[in-house]
């Protein structure tokens, strides 16, 4: 079973909770939390993006989310993320999209 962190310093799972009708599986609320502490608050990623996500999956979460200060040198954004990803022993994959 895997361990969950529910509470956080920035709004993560509940507020997804409170915004979708989905179900969140244990990885959708890990996913949830993990975004609301690298953008300090899950609702600065647009709604859309938060709509179109499926919570319920049990093995992967699938977002598309900003990129803006996901640089190793001049912003922290890519560095936070993967401190985070140890924090929460979650394995993060970042692609490119278009």
């Amino acid at each position: 079973m895997m361990k969950v962190q529910t509470r956080c310093q920035f709004a993560g799972a509940e507020w997804v909770a409170g915004h979708t009708k989905q179900q969140m599986s244990p990885v959708g609320i890990a996913t949830a939390n993990l975004l609301g502490q690298l953008f300090q608050g899950i609702y600065h990623l647009p709604m859309s993006l938060i709509e179109h996500c499926d919570w319920t999956d049990e093995v992967c979460t699938v977002i598309s989310v900003p990129v803006n200060g996901m640089a190793s040198v001049d912003f922290n954004g890519l560095t936070r993320l993967v401190f985070l990803a140890h924090a929460f022993s979650m394995r993060v994959q970042v692609e490119g999209s278009l």
